[in-house]
């Protein structure tokens, strides 16, 4: 318990102890150097002291008013030597943490200020004391561990003023409506936010609309947030923020309804703002004369987009004014057209064009006067020649991106500039990220009609696998027709042999036939399988030995002792004159079989005793009896014609004659029947 009490004694010792005398006739006096609005400051703060304040021990506390802004008690923000008491660095400074806008410094140690004395504390600008934003009068507070709070005198917080201010008034004649153009430059601290004002008093004698409309009225060319009247000082509230040291100009056009002072005289106008409030004043003249004027009304009222372009078609209100008691008439030419008298608003169409107006009484007529409107309304149209797909698949991580564009104009693709050539061609070479890439491009014109268009570009880099499972590597192909078969992954992935694209199934498998036109010992056989989306790719060429048996064409026709052998013509049966027959009852071809036989290349034999004919072609041996139906295919019993058992070798003129059909096809023949010139073809396999 001893310890506890010892170590709250201890902690009691160590702080500040803020004992209030009751005292506070001492009076603390400020300087702040520079005195510029949000400025980094000198202050140099004195005050008589009614106790005396000893050195370690006492502190002297400040608060500084609303709006001054001191630095956070971040690590290595304050520093002893920033600060100065009686010339003195303090023991100890810093921010207090309980207490806003406020901060302590300890009483050197070693010394002790005694009661009476002068108190002098420098506060130097590299302690980062900003003053604050607002011009005005202000005061701080100041209290010590042993005295009450002091308030200081009032200090003034400055700022800069506007400088070179004009107006001219069109007309400046008495009792007109007046176009007002306002010019001057922002002070060095004039930097002005969003929401935050300028002001203009105009002179006694000027009248106001009843309702007044912000639309009449701009700043640097652009909207401004309102406008509001108070006798004859007018508010604009800013849309936008205005830069220090920025050129500024205040276009309030005859359309706002602003009439001149009645009397002739130099006039005094008086423009100030939020943050420079000291009012600067300039001079017009207003002159006494009778005069015809018009007055020109622009919707929009400035420009709306480039290179003092209107991006819309301007609509221009006429109203001509006089002076006089005379009636006043207004006309108006578009270009080199001719005078008309104006009625209603005047839409300038797209292009270039100059409007000429002028008004006019029975005495008086106003100079010609001209207005020059560029008008452009159609945005860039922008043409992707490449990529032509969106999206766009690829398996490169590069890709040239070209077009063309349907006008000059800025173009930016991926937050880059891109030149445009004379003949409105581009390209770009853009750098692609694996998966999604989002391209974007925008081009601007001369008027600043914008177009965006957003593509679409996909990095894949799948490679296909390919497998070609027949035919074999220096396999040899004895038919006619070559099949290749194999697989592909993914299964969309497309394929082509010797470049003929072949279909794919939704495995992945394929099989392509095709016939050679050409007769080699060797060929290759060129399989490549291309993936779409990547367009990468795989291939295999399989070299085989092409050596097909070669293909023996027979034709025949009924009636005719002659037949073809590729080509060639022959007797069926020479000397005898035997011909193809057609047995009615049957309605089959009969023929004498041992010339087709022995032309394609095999051999034929006759027993008697049985009355038996025996065919030896290749693999194949057909056996056939006189009028049996039935014929045997190596020692297979088989009817020589399933729907008609009629039909059976005969003889005629004592030639054996035998059904054509069933012995080429069981030889592996092809049969056709040509009924328009009742031609028989056989083809060997």
């Amino acid at each position: 318990m001893k310890k506890i009490i010892v170590v709250l004694i201890s902690v009691l010792f160590l702080m500040p102890v803020f004992t209030m005398n009751t005292r506070a006739d001492s009076f603390v006096t400020v300087t702040v150097s520079p005195s510029l609005r949000d400025s980094i400051a000198r202050y140099n703060i004195s005050f008589v002291t009614t106790a005396d304040l000893i050195g370690g021990k006492d502190d002297i506390i400040i608060k500084f008013p609303e709006g001054t802004t001191l630095p956070c008690s971040c690590p290595n923000n304050w520093h002893t030597e920033q600060f100065l008491i009686n010339n003195y660095k303090p023991s100890r400074v810093g921010k207090m943490s309980d207490i806003p806008n406020a901060m302590y410094l300890e009483i050197p140690g070693g010394i002790t200020i005694s009661e009476g004395e002068t108190v002098n504390v420098e506060i130097k600008s590299q302690a980062n004391i900003w003053n604050p934003k607002t011009p005005g009068l202000y005061s701080l507070t100041l209290w010590t561990t042993k005295q009450g709070k002091i308030q200081s005198n009032e200090y003034e917080i400055t700022s800069t003023q506007i400088q070179n201010l004009e107006v001219v008034v069109t007309p400046n004649a008495s009792s007109l409506i007046g176009a007002y153009n306002i010019t001057f430059t922002t002070g060095g601290k004039g930097n002005l936010y969003n929401g935050q004002n300028i002001y203009i008093q105009f002179p006694s004698g000027t009248a106001f609309p009843g309702v007044p409309h912000k639309n009449s009225i701009a700043v640097n060319g652009m909207e401004i947030g309102n406008v509001s009247i108070q006798e004859n000082i007018m508010t604009i509230t800013l849309a936008y923020s205005i830069n220090r040291n920025r050129d500024t100009t205040i276009k309030i056009d005859g359309g706002f309804g602003i009439k001149n002072p009645p009397e002739k005289g130099i006039y005094k106008l008086n423009v100030w703002t939020d943050n420079e409030p000291e009012p600067v004043e300039t001079e017009f003249e207003i002159k006494s004369q009778y005069i015809v004027f018009t007055q020109i009304t622009i919707d929009p009222l400035v420009q709306d987009g480039y290179n003092n372009y209107y991006k819309t078609e301007p609509v221009v209100t006429l109203v001509g004014e006089t002076n006089t008691i005379e009636t006043i008439t207004t006309f108006y030419k578009l270009d080199e057209g001719t005078y008309s008298e104006y009625i209603d608003p005047i839409q300038i169409p797209e292009g270039i064009h100059t409007l000429y107006y002028y008004s006019k009484t029975d005495t008086y007529t106003e100079e010609e006067k001209s207005e020059e409107f560029k008008i452009d309304t159609t945005a860039p149209v922008i043409n992707i020649e490449f990529p032509e797909d969106d999206p766009y698949y690829t398996g490169e991580e590069s890709m040239l991106l070209y077009g063309t564009l349907s006008e000059d104009a800025q173009l930016s693709i991926m937050q880059g500039f891109v030149t445009v050539k004379d003949d409105l061609t581009f390209a770009k070479e853009v750098m692609l990220a694996l998966g999604e890439n989002k391209i974007n491009i925008s081009a601007t014109d001369i008027a600043g009609n914008k177009t965006y268009q957003l593509i679409t570009i996909i990095l894949d880099t799948t490679v296909p696998m390919l497998s070609v499972t027949s035919p074999n590597e220096w396999g040899t192909i004895k038919t006619k027709e070559i099949t290749v078969t194999g697989n592909v992954s993914p299964h969309n992935t497309e394929v082509y042999i010797n470049n003929k694209k072949v279909s794919v199934s939704n495995n992945g498998e394929f099989t392509y036939y095709f016939t050679p036109e050409i007769q080699g010992s060797l060929m290759p056989i060129k399989v490549k399988a291309i993936y779409p989306l990547s367009k990468k790719s795989a291939e295999k060429i399989i070299t085989v030995i092409y050596d097909p048996v070669k293909t023996i064409t027979i034709t025949l026709q009924p009636d005719n002792p002659y037949m073809t052998v590729d080509g060639v013509s022959r007797e069926i049966d020479p000397g005898r004159s035997t011909k193809p027959v057609i047995i009615p009852e049957w309605s089959r071809t009969v023929v004498p079989i041992r010339a087709i036989v022995e032309a394609l290349g095999g051999t034929i034999s006759w027993d008697g005793e049985t009355r038996k004919v025996t065919i030896d072609f290749k693999d194949t041996i057909i056996e056939l009896w006189i009028d049996n139906p039935e014929a045997k295919v190596n020692g297979v019993t088989k009817w020589i014609d399933e729907s008609n058992h009629a039909v059976m070798p005969i003889i005629i003129n004592d030639r054996t004659m035998l059904p054509l059909r069933f012995v080429a096809e069981s030889l592996g023949c092809t049969v056709d029947w040509d009924p328009d010139t009742r031609t028989i073809k056989i083809n060997t396999p």
